[in-house]
C-alpha cells in the first residue's frame, strides 16, 4: 500500500515538475516578448521624433518661402505702383497735348 501511495506522489511530483517547467518556458516566451516589444517601442518613438525633426524643418522652410514671398511680392507690388504712377502721369501729359475738342450734341 506505502508503494501504491509512493508511486502516485512520485507521479504528482513529476506531473508538478513537468508543470513548473513549462511555467518557466512560458515566462522565459513572456519576457522575450516584453522586451522585443520594449524594443519595438523604443524604435517607434524614435521614429516619431525623426518625423517630428522633419515636420518641423519642413515647417522652417515653408516659413521662410513664405517670407520671402511675401517680400518678393511686396518689391512686385511696389513696381507695379510705380509703373501705374508714371502711366497715369503720362496718360495726364498726353492728355493735356491733345487739342481741346468741345463735345459733340
Amino acid at each position: 500500500m506505502e508503494s501504491e501511495f509512493s508511486g502516485h506522489v512520485r507521479r504528482a511530483m513529476e506531473r508538478l515538475l513537468q508543470h513548473m517547467e513549462g511555467l518557466e518556458r512560458r515566462q522565459e516566451a513572456l519576457e522575450t516578448l516584453a522586451q522585443r516589444i520594449i524594443a519595438e517601442q523604443e524604435k517607434l518613438r524614435q521614429e516619431q521624433a525623426e518625423l517630428r525633426r522633419r515636420q518641423e524643418a519642413q515647417n522652417r522652410e515653408w516659413q521662410d518661402f513664405g517670407g520671402r514671398w511675401s517680400v518678393y511680392c511686396a518689391s512686385w507690388k511696389m513696381r507695379l505702383d510705380a509703373q501705374m504712377q508714371r502711366l497715369a502721369g503720362f496718360t495726364k501729359r498726353f492728355a493735356a497735348l491733345l487739342p481741346k475738342v468741345p463735345p459733340k450734341e
